[in-house]
């Protein structure tokens, strides 16, 4: 079942195509990589299905659903949210109110309490809850931007590099995370650099170069 679809996906500022009319479809329940080299285009594709820079033309589906040029915001409401290769978070607020400042909940504010905690546990930053966030190191501040992120209860997720700046432990233990995570019933698009890492995470890889798609394919193909 095709959950999400990029048709003719372009970006022009000036005379460069920073996006190249490019057009690819996630199945539900798909583990995707995109790689290339910087300044691929890779982030900017990001930004353009996001809603965080506006395509000079495109068609971006989800769920049945044309979403093309909204706000992220509106996009987030959808299903769709991402993740940034530098995390972002409320520095001078804890861990556990930069993840309440992000979750929408009609439950009350004890059962809400409820969620957050659960939520800290499965990404490893329970015992971190009262932690202001600007003091967290690399590790936890990639932990804590998927923990506002899976607390919008995304259908797909995109992740911009969540291995970068860490170690080979830090990494496997992210690894493991985002396995968890899809096995859940999360739909990820994951662009990293760390390619021995994605590789034994993703069953497809799609690589972009100079804006364009250029490969589409299982790992050992592409």
């Amino acid at each position: 079942m095709t959950m999400f679809q990029v048709e003719n996906l372009t970006k022009v500022y000036g005379k460069v195509r920073a996006v190249d009319d490019v057009s690819f479809s996630i199945q539900k329940g798909e583990f995707v990589g995109i790689i290339g080299p910087n300044g691929a285009g890779k982030t900017t594709l990001f930004h353009l299905i996001s809603g965080v820079q506006p395509p000079t033309s495109a068609k971006v589906i989800l769920n049945n659903e044309e979403i093309t040029g909204k706000a992220p915001h509106l996009i987030v409401q959808k299903g769709l949210t991402r993740t940034f290769q530098v995390p972002r978070p409320f520095q001078e607020l804890t861990v556990h109110e930069n993840v309440e400042i992000v979750k929408s909940s009609k439950l009350s504010v004890h059962e809400q309490a409820k969620q957050i905690d659960h939520l800290l546990q499965q990404v490893g930053l329970g015992s971190r809850q009262s932690q202001l966030a600007g003091s967290l190191p690399q590790g936890d501040l990639r932990r804590l931007e998927m923990a506002r992120a899976l607390a919008t209860n995304p259908d797909l997720l995109l992740l911009d590099e969540p291995f970068a700046g860490l170690n080979t432990a830090e990494i496997e233990s992210l690894s493991e995370l985002l396995l968890q995570m899809h096995d859940e019933g999360i739909t990820i698009i994951i662009i990293e650099h760390k390619l021995k890492a994605l590789m034994k995470m993703v069953k497809r890889v799609i690589a972009i170069n100079f804006g364009q798609l250029i490969a589409d394919d299982i790992p050992q193909e592409v």
